[in-house]
């Protein structure tokens, strides 16, 4: 999926989507987030006062509190409760031809972590920042996760102010406000 396809999707999800699929669409495009992540996701993961949401890891099983951007704290808001993942995979191709384009078989959430991870890189961001924010595993990292001790919420913090899709959000959301006040 191309970055503007992504872009398209959270314009899209800004317009179309109901509450609990707006903040779907978020995890999935600023945290990378897997299906069953995201089709795991209740409102018991959000802590809007501590400004954080807990993802439970579908491969490794970790979880772990990120922050969730200030400017976006409305959108995870939203009152969310799991669902199916088949559901999820199902949303995405339809969010698709609500943003105007058709998703090829075999291109949905992993495609836009895919695209999450390629920009993040792309932006210079370190790629053990990177492993950090998608909580991967070190291990096949080396040693190199053992001596360097920046904490997480740091580096968290650093790529969530640079990253691409919370600028989209951002910018999305702000035409979306200018629309609602010309009708």
């Amino acid at each position: 999926m191309s970055k503007e396809q992504v872009d398209a999707l959270i314009l899209a999800g800004n317009i179309f989507l109901d509450d609990a699929d707006r903040l779907r669409l978020a995890v999935m495009t600023i945290y990378g987030a897997r299906a069953g992540e995201i089709a795991a996701l209740s409102y018991k993961d959000i802590d809007l006062p501590g400004k954080t949401i807990t993802i439970a890891r579908e491969k490794s099983g970790a979880t772990r509190s990120q922050p969730i951007p200030e400017s976006l704290m409305f959108v995870f808001a939203a009152p969310i409760q799991s669902c199916p993942v088949i559901s999820i995979h199902k949303k995405i191709k339809k969010w698709g031809r609500l943003a105007g384009f058709r998703l090829a078989s075999g291109v949905g959430v992993h495609s836009i972590r895919s695209r999450v991870i390629t920009e993040l890189k792309m932006m210079g961001i370190d790629t053990y920042d990177i492993y950090s924010f998608m909580c991967w595993s070190k291990h096949s990292f080396g040693m190199l996760p053992h001596y360097i001790k920046i904490p997480q919420e740091v580096s968290d913090t650093k790529i969530l102010e640079v990253h691409p899709f919370v600028k989209s959000w951002e910018e999305s959301v702000h035409i979306c406000k200018n629309m609602i006040i010309l009708w």
